[in-house]
């Protein structure tokens, strides 16, 4: 019997998987970290609106040209990178009034970009709560159960039960195998610096908010006195585009021992995700109307605005929204497609991870400020699928 690789050799590039270009276009601020929190008077600095991000391969530069500025850097680091002039520097029209602000991810080329783990990761999630949600209900109490039986729960691993019964047991029988996705380029000019703000709930009615402090770790009424996070965004607009894959060949082998048992479609996938984003969109709308906060109304319409973007049934197979990156919370990054029931006796066996029974979870949002309010939320993207590239086929002349 020959392996899989080897009989992939004869087989029409049809039968091995699709691969299809995207084009993203961000829809709210993104925010996708590099894993570095810039700090002020090091790494940037502010001016009465504005503030300066200054890399370090420009600050090395600068100073292996001026030599004298090593000392002054030394007492007043400030000062030196302000006088700092270098195409790479990045400024933005807002202060940050944090000593550190979050930067965004970058390529070795030094530009900006969303990586392809972004999107599998969010297409996970789709997945995960497709998935379960197609699991006949006696294996979906089998798992529950499963997992309710185990005396000792680490948090990171709570799901790995339930995962591994969906996906497939290891890293090569997993159903993720065959998705690929490519990064996402994007220019520095895309990016924008935004403050955000933690809404925080008070009370277990989930009336009564707050804004979290950075500084002193209380929820405050009055966001004026709260110190927000600065980072780096996407700004609304921007468009870019990547390849993804849908790969058939494994299937074909069968090498997975997940629920799911035939090759995923664009047209599947585009559906379930817009599926997936309409239920995410008017869950977060029930949250937000049950504070019925003024303050608030500018996010309502954000979601408004997203719900409208989403596509109709006729054009739902080649575009669809998609909420990655970060900010976007517990939600949409596990898909939360437990049932009520479920979810209270999993957070009952794990009450130090879940807060308060009485409280609602998640009791937090990022929210995106702009002029000093409330204004949308993170990470919201819409990909269209071009159409599949026809192949070229060509043939050898004949010699004469």
């Amino acid at each position: 019997m020959k392996a899989p690789l080897e009989a992939s050799k004869k087989l029409p590039p049809s039968r091995l998987g699709e691969s299809r270009i995207c084009h993203l276009e961000v829809l709210t601020p993104i925010h996708v970290g590099s894993g570095n929190k810039l700090a002020w008077r090091l790494d940037f600095v502010t001016g009465s609106q504005q503030t300066k991000i200054v890399p370090q391969s420009a600050v090395m530069a600068y100073l292996e040209q001026h030599p004298n500025e090593i000392s002054h850097f030394s007492k007043d680091s400030a000062a030196v990178l302000a006088r700092i002039k270098d195409e790479r520097i990045r400024n933005y029209s807002l202060k940050c009034t944090n000593r550190e602000l979050l930067e965004f991810e970058r390529s070795s080329k030094n530009g900006p970009y969303v990586p392809g783990s972004s999107i599998k990761g969010a297409l996970r999630t789709v997945l995960l709560d497709k998935f379960y949600y197609n699991l006949p209900k006696p294996e979906k109490q089998a798992l529950i159960r499963q997992f309710l039986e185990r005396s000792r729960i680490m948090p990171q691993w709570a799901d790995e039960d339930l995962v591994k019964a969906l996906f497939g047991k290891d890293p090569t029988t997993n159903f993720l195998r065959t998705l690929i996705t490519g990064d996402i380029p994007f220019q520095d000019d895309h990016l924008d610096l935004k403050s955000i703000y933690i809404l925080n709930l008070k009370d277990k009615e989930g009336a009564y908010y707050g804004w979290r402090d950075l500084r002193s770790r209380r929820s405050l009424h009055d966001m004026r006195e709260v110190t927000p996070i600065f980072a780096e965004m996407l700004k609304p607009g921007s468009r870019s585009s990547f390849r993804m894959k849908l790969d058939s060949f494994l299937f074909q082998h069968n090498l997975f021992t997940g629920t799911h048992k035939t090759p995923l479609s664009y047209p599947e996938l585009a559906t379930w995700c817009n599926a997936y984003a309409k239920r995410h969109i008017n869950e977060e709308r029930k949250f937000y109307e049950e504070l019925d906060s003024k303050q608030l109304y500018p996010v309502l319409e954000a979601l408004d605005r997203l719900e409208a973007a989403i596509p109709p049934k006729s054009d739902s197979p080649h575009a669809f929204l998609l909420r990655t990156s970060w900010g976007g919370g517990w939600n949409s990054m596990t898909g939360r497609f437990l049932p009520k029931s479920d979810f209270n006796k999993i957070r009952d066996k794990m009450p130090r991870d879940f807060g308060y029974p009485e409280m609602p979870f998640p009791k937090t949002r990022r929210i995106v400020f702009e002029n000093q309010r409330p204004q949308t939320l993170t990470g919201w993207v819409k990909i269209q699928l071009k159409p599949p590239e026809k192949r070229k086929i060509i043939r050898a002349r004949r010699s004469s």
